[in-house]
């Protein structure tokens, strides 16, 4: 499976997992925020390359 297949169901996990600690149960706890914060970041770190991952086949057609 490519890389850019393998982070986009990383990403679609981590973002169910962000959403999971926005339950009730867990909303406004330390430990859940905390949680949550830290894999948002890591979210925006890792979609960077997959932003720019289709640019250079975009630019190949076009060219």
């Amino acid at each position: 499976m490519p890389g850019e297949l393998r982070a986009t169901g990383l990403l679609i996990r981590t973002a169910r997992i962000r959403r999971a600690l926005t339950d009730e149960r867990f909303r406004r706890t330390p430990l859940a925020d905390e949680i949550g914060d830290r894999l948002e970041h890591f979210s925006r770190l890792a979609a960077q390359p997959q932003l720019g991952a289709g640019v250079g086949a975009v630019a190949a057609l076009e060219g």
